[in-house]
């Protein structure tokens, strides 16, 4: 379970890229990199009872790990580009729009 420690700027002109459903690339600006830490993990276990089966949890906890991760803007939160699905790469504007231009004449 990752929490939020800091957050850090970038510069203008990094972009967070997105692979959609059809195959393109979206961009979104990436407003910086968050530092995250997580000290516990959830574990989860179906259990019996009374004859059907119920979701159990419970928090454990963990030797301190930490990452940082580029962010992403979403219903005015900061969030991780990275933990979305179709997250592709962090990346300056320019040096997508290179890569981009790569993959399209291959």
């Amino acid at each position: 379970m990752w929490s939020d420690v800091a957050f850090t700027a970038l510069p203008p002109g990094w972009v967070n890229v997105y692979r959609m459903d059809d195959g393109t690339y979206e961009t979104e600006p990436c407003p910086g990199v968050l530092l995250q830490e997580a000290t516990q993990y959830k574990e989860c276990w179906d259990e019996e009872v009374g004859g059907s089966n119920v979701l159990r949890t419970r928090r454990c906890e963990m030797d301190r790990e930490t990452r940082t991760v580029p962010a992403e803007i979403c219903v005015g939160n900061l969030s991780p580009a990275c933990d979305v699905s179709n997250y592709v790469t962090t990346a300056t504007a320019e040096e997508w729009e290179g890569q981009e231009a790569g993959e399209a004449g291959e």
